[in-house]
Parts: C-alpha cells; sequence; structure tokens
C-alpha cells in the first residue's frame, strides 16, 4: 500500500471512530433524560423495579407508612437538617421514640459501614435502643454485621419488597396507591423541599432545585445514581 492509500485507510478510520463516538455520546445522553421521564414500570403491585423508580422521598414517605401501617405513630421530615435520622417512631402517644430509622434511597450504591455507625450515634444520643436502616440496594458484610451489633434492622431493596408484598390487602392497597401517586420519580430538594427541575442545556443533565433563582437553593441530584 503506498503512502497516499495508507493516508486515506488512516482518515477513514479516524472518521469512524469520531463517528463512533457521536453516537456512544449520543445514546448516553438519550439515557441520562430519560430519567426525567415517568418510568416504565408495572405499577399494579410492588416490584424491585417499582421501588428503584421512587424519589428519594417518596420512598422515605412510603416507608414511613409502612411502619405506621403496623401500628407506629411515624414522625417525619420532608426535607432540611434531620439530624442522621429521618424517621422516628413512636408506640401510640409515648413521648419518647422506639425506633430511629434512617433511608437511603440508593439504587445502586451499597451501603457500608459509615452510615450504620452514624446512626447508632444518633441512637446512643437519644437513647433509643433499636433502629432500622432501609435502603432501594444492599449492603456490604461489614455493614450488615455491624448493623447486628448495633441493634439496627438492615432492611434491603429486596427485603422492602418482600415485605409490602407480604402486606393483608386492605393495608398493601394504600402503600402502593401512596407509591405510585402523581410524578412519583421526581425528587424534592432535600434542602427547601421545593420541587426539583429537570436542567438538560449541560453536558451532563441533572435535578435542580426549583428555587434556585427566587431563593439561591443550588440543590441539585446527579441523574443514573
Amino acid at each position: 500500500m503506498d503512502a497516499a492509500a495508507a493516508m486515506m485507510e488512516a482518515g477513514k478510520a479516524l472518521q469512524s471512530s469520531q463517528q463512533q463516538t457521536i453516537e456512544t455520546d449520543k445514546t448516553n445522553r438519550l439515557r441520562q433524560l430519560r430519567h426525567f421521564e415517568q418510568p416504565e414500570v408495572a405499577r399494579d403491585d410492588f416490584s424491585i423495579e417499582l421501588l428503584r423508580a421512587l424519589s428519594w422521598n417518596r420512598f422515605e414517605q412510603l416507608c414511613g407508612a409502612y411502619f405506621a401501617a403496623h401500628g407506629f405513630r411515624a414522625d417525619q421530615r420532608s426535607h432540611g437538617a434531620d439530624g442522621g435520622i429521618d424517621i422516628r417512631l413512636y408506640f401510640k402517644d409515648l413521648p419518647t421514640p422506639v425506633k430511629l430509622i434512617q433511608c437511603k434511597g440508593w439504587r445502586k450504591k451499597r451501603v457500608d459501614v459509615e452510615p450504620i455507625r452514624a446512626l447508632a450515634g444518633v441512637m446512643t444520643r437519644e437513647n433509643v435502643r433499636e433502629g432500622v436502616f432501609v435502603t432501594m440496594s444492599d449492603f456490604t458484610r461489614p455493614a450488615r454485621e455491624e448493623a447486628s451489633q448495633a441493634r439496627i434492622m438492615a432492611i434491603d431493596g429486596a427485603d422492602m419488597v418482600a415485605r409490602l408484598r407480604a402486606l393483608a390487602p386492605d393495608r398493601k392497597a394504600p402503600l402502593l396507591a401512596l407509591a405510585v401517586e402523581g410524578e412519583y420519580w421526581r425528587p424534592a430538594c432535600s434542602r427547601c423541599g421545593a420541587q426539583m427541575r429537570p436542567v438538560t442545556n449541560v453536558d451532563r443533565p441533572f435535578w435542580g432545585c426549583s428555587n434556585f433563582a427566587r431563593k439561591s437553593c443550588r440543590s441539585r441530584i446527579e441523574v443514573g445514581g
């Protein structure tokens, strides 16, 4: 092959590589933008797919409602600093909580020991003997061992789905309705409670707080986590 032919082949290879990169970038962007749309998931019963389609705040609401369905009174913060606790459970009208619950709406990231230790620390500070840690994903083995030693019930996504599906129909139906009501996939701002909105005019789209202009709230959630 002469020099001219070699240069032509190299040019074709470069052009093909560039086109492949463009197509890959386009595919990745479309995948990112789909996070802002209603998930294509069955809503007639609980499943791990449905659980992981919920926004972090809807997931927390569902967890609170699940324990309330078991006779507890659930005190839940919707946003703002929670002191490491998302839900406090009480027996009837007793003034002190009997369980502290931390929820993590992580779809892929496994819970390691540090969040478990943080929950155990709050339990000690508030003199509460039992805790619950609920996640959409899973726990590492050290995290489960730490939870067992600290009297913390570790509930992963599959376990939570099994618990929800096992409920009697009259208890499960209201929880399923709560889970899929409205735009259940759209997150709220963890700082001010406002709805997040899609921000797509950037290289990496993300959920941004709708109070950005009015209150300068710069809270954001990356998609695909």
